[in-house]
């Protein structure tokens, strides 16, 4: 075996140098040439936008038409122009006790504090209830009145209570994410304004994958796990030609689950998870499919198993040679027994795309489609070949036992009347009752047709037959989830409307208890 590995290593190493080239180049953008990489390049892009809006305040005082039209108290452009302008100005006016009275204000994400208010005329760090800002204060007099122009330049978002959209994040960077903080120790990158003050400094967590990666890095270490995945492959299928069949997958079965195990227990590369394919506020049905991208890497590991064995596994020869009939018999028996549930459980999987998942699904609102979407299809082609490629692996298997046609459809029929007996009130027995008629006519149809047991579904003769055979009952399957989920949510509006349109003593009883 030794000797076979040195044939593959000559043959394909150049795989390994193309992963472990690929994995550095993503190393370098990531931690070199990335602006995140360092805390000095992080802090001189905050402070650039920061003396931006120093430089942006410092001309509206030095404008008298600018000065005139925010004192003024009907509305113009000057105003409409500062509005969402990236900070915040407030103007104020000093009444006959020297109280402040807010004349104008541009934005609503933040407010001045009114201690500061009382601060002298400068520029100061400080933490508002959402986040760190720069307070920038000017003192005015005109027309025998005392004004206030106070500026605020956001320089860090927090929230209480963050959500998909309220996420700690710099003004600056927003794609930044929570890789770097604020903080007042010595050893932080200091941020400096306009006029050479140290506003606060920065300092990266430990915590380097924090954030995001950039698009170039992800894709070029996705290219080095592609790399590693066809060198793994071409091992394996060596060993299985040189030293049988079952060596050679034992060999990739047992890697793939080790390396898949690895991500699930470790969060390994956990690099990948900072990507939304990740977010389980998108897609989670299980442990095993905890999001859509731990669902696609599923996917492909299945399809990748299942040509292997297709494409390096010869029932008629292996089987025959290495198995007794008795035990042809037994697992031919077993495998009638477990098609319908296996059958059953690639039905949910595709039914839980739809039910467990934020993905829109409406094909006739165009715009609604999103890259979830396609991702999804995507996974349901890798799943329908997965499908397709076991039943006509089983099919050889039971034909081996020697079990008539008749029997082998009745054994499968019973089984799986079995397993609906047991779901009897279920939402889902609908769907398998169909499904189990529509495996029946599958199974009957594979019987006529041998000759693609052994051959790639792209290079059957009744290729766009198995294509539209499998195409239609996943529309309808799909279809009709959708319709379901949409039901239900038509139902609970109006069950929402009527309760808010009930007037009784019990509706008022209850919203009186919910308040508690």
């Amino acid at each position: 075996m030794i000797t076979t590995f040195k044939k593959i290593f000559y043959r394909h190493g150049y795989l390994l140098i193309a992963a472990a080239w690929l994995y550095t180049i993503s190393f370098l953008f990531t931690n070199y040439f990335s602006y995140s990489s360092n805390p000095q390049s992080v802090s001189r892009l905050i402070a650039q936008d920061i003396i931006s809006k120093e430089n942006n305040f410092a001309q509206i005082l030095n404008d008298t038409a600018s000065i005139n039209g925010l004192l003024s108290d009907d509305a113009n452009t000057i105003k409409l122009d500062l509005i969402d302008d990236g900070m915040g100005i407030f103007i104020y006016q000093l009444n006959d006790v020297g109280n402040p009275l807010q004349l104008y204000w541009n934005t609503n994400a933040m407010a001045v504090n009114m201690e500061d208010l009382n601060k002298p005329d400068g520029k100061y760090m400080v933490n508002n209830q959402n986040g760190y800002f720069e307070f920038l204060k000017k003192s005015l007099h005109k027309n025998n009145n005392t004004f206030i122009i106070a500026g605020l330049i956001p320089v860090q978002w927090h929230y209480f209570i963050e959500n998909e959209y309220l996420q700690t994040h710099f003004a600056a960077l927003p794609k930044l994410g929570n890789t770097y903080d604020t903080t007042s120790l010595s050893m932080g990158t200091p941020v400096i304004n306009a006029d050479g003050k140290t506003l606060f400094k920065i300092i990266k967590k430990f915590d380097s994958h924090a954030g995001s990666i950039g698009t170039l890095p992800l894709l070029l270490r996705l290219a080095a796990i592609i790399c590693l995945m066809i060198f793994l492959n071409f091992i394996a299928t060596g060993i299985a030609q040189a030293h049988g069949f079952l060596k050679g997958f034992s060999i990739l079965a047992i890697t793939i689950f080790i390396c898949r195990a690895l991500t699930y227990f470790f969060t390994i590369p956990s690099i990948f998870r900072s990507i939304p394919l990740f977010d389980p506020l998108i897609y989670a049905s299980s442990t095993l499919h905890p999001s859509l991208g731990d669902l696609l890497i599923n996917a492909v590991i299945l399809f990748w198993l299942l040509t292997f064995i297709r494409f390096n596994f010869t029932f008629n020869t292996e089987f025959h040679r290495t198995h007794k009939n008795s035990f042809l018999k037994y697992a031919s028996v077993f495998t009638m027994l477990i098609i319908p549930f296996i059958t059953f459980y690639f039905v949910s999987l595709i039914s839980s795309l739809v039910k467990d998942s934020t993905i829109p699904f409406n094909v006739t609102d165009f715009f609604s489609i999103n890259v979830y979407t396609v991702i999804t299809l995507i996974i349901i082609c890798f799943l329908v070949l997965s499908f397709y490629y076991l039943m006509n692996m089983l099919e050889q298997l039971k034909i081996a036992g020697g079990i008539s046609f008749f029997w082998r459809m009745v054994i499968t029929a019973v089984s799986a009347l079995v397993f609906l007996s047991f779901n009897i009130g279920s939402e889902n027995l609908f769907v398998y009752f169909i499904t189990l008629l529509w495996l029946l006519l599958y199974l009957l149809i594979l019987y006529f047709r041998k000759t693609d047991y052994t051959v790639s579904l792209f290079r059957s003769v009744f290729f766009i037959f198995w294509s539209i055979f499998f195409i239609v009952p996943v529309t309808i399957l799909v279809t009709y989830q959708n319709r379901q989920i949409e039901n239900a949510h038509q139902k609970n509006y109006a069950y929402k409307l009527a309760m808010q349109s009930d007037t009784g003593e019990e509706f008022l009883l209850k919203t009186a208890i919910t308040g508690f």
